[in-house]
């Protein structure tokens, strides 16, 4: 067979380049491209409290500029809504049992183990840390960091360096640590080897102290109650056996900064630790500010009205350190832009684990239910791959970062990582097919503060089965479609005993794709495990 030659001139030449271009990026749909990666962390970020989510209580326009020109995931979940855990297996892409932090009452991530930031180091990127650093143990597999240990200080945290050199800052540390990280950019945007930099804050964990300057904010908001504010746990053990309740659990001093009460035990302890570490004027302001609000305090209040008047006070706080927080990330976007870093710099941001804010009348985090075990992801690239805020929806995991990342980077994923790359949503922006989609989450901490018994369950798009056990035995079922708030528990429902025992499979084939020991241990005695 001959083919016959044909002659183009150089416009028409020009006309089939743009095409064949144009073709190949519509059938690629634009493949996501990442040089440097900046992965803001943060702790207890509601979706409720961000605008791009729909949040009406405030306004987040800085952190909404990240989805604004990238991606929006509407069905991220963490594995563990517990702070030591959720980071590590963001690092290892496992689940708990596997990296071997259940709970924060572990020191640190055992070694011997594929961590990201060690994997891209060894591929030739720069990786350091600024911020929040919850473990004794050094940040593993980072070049350099500036760290706050443990938990950290909102008011003149000290850092810790490579070196192990200790400097306590003056000043606020959602501000600090986004000068650390504006300064680290400084030093290396213009070095040959690209950057992994984790930026952590401590915003807005418990107990959410605002910085100074912010504290009039907010002060004449009130927020709307959620529906279920008064919930009343029917038939609902689980749910009913816990200690993070707005009125019995909030506490006075540690939490509502009421420091003409008579706090005593551990968080009042740790409030008067931080209010040593206030300047002279620092504490200046913080007095004249707490002190009219210790007097708006009445014991005489009903039952039900101080239950409101603790929840407005623990939101307006909230709201608060998450002000901080945005204008801080907007800061590092500016330099971004100023610097040309926001050309080859991809922006992850997303939080440790949810929170609740007055759902189910609680206030903390833990429990496997949606506000807690959801949280935002929000991603944009260094290429402009979304024009336009993109909404995926298809349903992703905390897992399931460590291998994203590789796989963007076009590097090998390492055997022992159970959590898979979502690489492909970004080729199709309509991702929304998660009707094959399991998700398992297991939560340890118990006995602990927050007295959230022992739980694991599976999620599915529609629906969620839980398994409260250690001290007890109980099940709970919700439909996700009917029942968004999880208030009513199905899992006695007559019409739902084959749902439950396919849901119950599922949930052992996770266990077993997992290879997670409860499975195997679930009948010895519960308070020996782990």
């Amino acid at each position: 067979m001959k083919i016959k030659r044909i002659a183009f001139g150089k416009n028409t030449l020009l006309l089939l380049t743009c095409v064949c271009m144009l073709f190949s990026c519509t059938k690629k749909n634009t493949l996501p491209h990442a040089d440097n990666i900046l992965f803001i962390l943060v702790d207890d970020h509601a979706l409720n409290m961000l605008s791009s989510y729909g949040g009406a209580h405030i306004s987040t326009p800085n952190i909404d500029r990240i989805a604004e020109n990238g991606y929006r995931f509407v069905n991220s979940f963490v594995a563990n809504a517990s702070a030591k855990p959720s980071l590590s297996t963001l690092l290892t892409g496992k689940h708990s049992h596997a990296h071997g932090v259940i709970d924060n009452t572990i020191s640190s991530i055992p070694n011997n183990q594929n961590v990201l930031p060690e994997l891209l180091r060894e591929s030739g990127y720069k990786t350091a840390l600024i911020g929040r650093w919850p473990f004794d143990n050094a940040p593993v597999g980072f070049d350099e960091w500036d760290i706050m240990k443990g938990d950290g200080d909102y008011y003149q945290p000290d850092f810790t360096d490579q070196n192990n050199q200790t400097i306590r800052h003056e000043g606020y540390s959602t501000n600090i640590i986004t000068d650390l990280t504006i300064r680290w950019l400084e030093e290396n945007k213009s070095k040959d080897a690209p950057f992994f930099l984790m930026t952590h804050h401590k915003a807005a964990d418990r107990n959410r102290m605002p910085d100074i300057d912010h504290l009039d904010l907010f002060e004449n908001m009130e927020f709307p109650v959620p529906d279920n504010f008064n919930d009343p746990y029917v038939e609902r053990l689980g749910a009913s056996s816990q200690e993070i309740s707005i009125d019995r659990y909030l506490d006075l001093v540690f939490d509502l900064k009421l420091r003409n009460r008579n706090g005593s035990g551990i968080l009042s302890d740790e409030y008067h630790r931080g209010m040593e570490r206030l300047s002279s004027e620092q504490k200046s302001h913080w007095d004249r500010f707490y002190d009219e609000v210790c007097s708006e305090f009445d014991s005489e209040m009903t039952n039900q009205d101080t239950r409101y008047w603790k929840y407005q006070r623990f939101m307006r706080d909230y709201a608060k350190t998450l002000y901080s927080l945005d204008q801080n990330v907007g800061r590092i976007l500016d330099y971004l832009k100023e610097s040309g870093l926001d050309k080859n710099t991809t922006v992850i941001y997303t939080s440790l684990h949810g929170v609740f804010t007055g759902q189910h009348g609680w206030f903390s985090n833990g429990f496997m239910y949606e506000e807690s075990m959801k949280t935002p992801l929000l991603i944009r690239f260094s290429s402009g791959t979304a024009r336009k805020k993109t909404e995926i929806r298809q349903m992703v995991q905390n897992i399931d970062f460590a291998p994203t990342i590789l796989d963007l980077l076009d590097m090998d994923i390492p055997s022992d990582m159970q959590g898979k790359s979502f690489l492909s949503a970004f080729r199709d922006s309509d991702a929304g097919d998660t009707s094959e989609k399991t998700l398992y989450y297991h939560y340890y901490e118990y006995p602990s503060l927050e007295m959230i018994r022992r739980h694991c369950g599976i999620r599915t798009p529609r629906y969620k089965l839980i398994h409260f056990y250690n001290d007890i035995d109980y099940w709970e079922l919700y439909d996700l479609e009917k029942d968004p708030s999880e208030m009513t528990n199905l899992i006695d429902d007559a019409e739902k005993r084959t749902l439950v025992d396919e849901l119950k499979q599922e949930m052992n084939k996770m266990q077993e794709l997992y290879k997670d020991p409860i499975r195997v241990r679930i009948n010895v005695v519960f308070n020996t495990l782990f």
